[in-house]
């Protein structure tokens, strides 16, 4: 079996790896893409005030979130 992940509240500093995991993860949708590419500002992320932000972490890697 692989590496279990490390939940962990996010940092301010994992705003580039949560940008960089919402755009591979809406890019996996054939059916978005064109729109995406269109819209880039849609791929975006910003964190939300007042929420609670988790990230999995592997090998020092964040490889998914939820907010």
């Amino acid at each position: 079996m692989g590496t279990k992940p490390l939940i962990r509240d996010a940092e301010p500093d994992d705003l580039p790896a949560l940008t960089e995991v919402r755009r591979r993860a809406s890019l996996a949708n054939d059916g978005d893409r064109a729109w995406l590419a269109e819209h880039p500002e849609a791929l975006e992320y910003d964190f939300v005030p007042n929420a609670r932000t988790r990230v999995a972490v592997v090998d020092g890697d964040v490889v998914g979130f939820a907010t």
